[in-house]
């Protein structure tokens, strides 16, 4: 959580109520976590987000948390770009083992969960699963996100629009000729999966897209800004099998 954040006018914490505790282990070391699900006088809840947001206390049903854990090195700050170049290769030189290039100006991300190509931490869609459940024996069957499979293709989709409107302004409805271009791991978009998903499990995964080329209420990627530009809509309705639910998801 980024407690100086608009949103929570730097004064946000958990703080005294949440419980930290680190070990050295065999290779590496471990940290365990103890996080207030609500707020009270005493400090804040990750659960704090405003209304609604009780429907992600597991307490009251929610099983399946996207989930990211990040400790990110900032080796210095400094607000001439000139001096980013000759400062990331002394930052290099000194420390190593630092992962990454310089694509945030030396700023490494060590991750729980692979952010992909983009090499960002702030994209929710690369995060994992945590799923929440009562002490069980360890031969209990694992009960899978059934979800999982719809958001993992919109995902797919979704980057594909993205990377194609901040190219030429505007949407496709038919993405399987952009695949080659826009969908590659750079922008952490696997193309063998999507195209499997749009061609040979058409009949599963039934996915659609509208577009509107002449909005101009929704994001724009080219020129970028947070509104002006077309607009999208992604739907998939999976098909889990004979007799079984159905998953519906959308994006826009």
């Amino acid at each position: 959580v980024n407690t100086s954040a608009t949103v929570y006018p730097g004064s946000w914490s958990m703080w005294p109520r949440l419980r930290t505790a680190t070990a050295k282990a065999e290779g590496g070391w471990t940290v365990e976590i103890a996080m207030p699900l609500r707020g009270s006088e005493s400090g804040g809840g990750l659960l704090d987000g405003g209304p609604g947001w009780e429907r992600f206390d597991p307490n009251s049903g929610a099983k399946y948390w996207l989930l990211d854990f990040s400790r990110a090195e900032h080796p210095f700050f400094t607000g001439n770009s000139s001096l980013l170049p000759p400062l990331c290769s002394l930052v290099k030189a000194s420390s190593p083992t630092l992962l990454g290039t310089d694509q945030w100006s030396c700023y490494y991300d060590y991750v729980w969960q692979s952010v992909g190509g983009t090499k960002y931490m702030h994209n929710p869609d690369q995060f994992g699963f945590l799923q929440f459940a009562p002490h069980l024996p360890h031969d209990t069957k694992l009960c899978r996100a059934v979800e999982w499979p719809a958001r993992y293709v919109l995902r797919q989709v979704w980057r594909v629009l993205t990377a194609y409107a901040a190219d030429s302004g505007r949407y496709a409805a038919d993405i399987v000729p952009l695949l080659p271009q826009y969908c590659t791991v750079g922008n952490s978009c696997n193309a063998t999966d999507l195209l499997e998903a749009l061609t040979t499990y058409a009949g599963v995964f039934n996915v659609r897209i509208v577009v509107d080329n002449s909005a101009t209420s929704c994001v724009s990627y080219k020129p970028k800004n947070y509104t002006g530009g077309p607009c999208f809509a992604a739907h998939a309705n999976v098909s889990l099998g004979e007799g079984r639910p159905r998953v519906a998801g959308s994006i826009r």
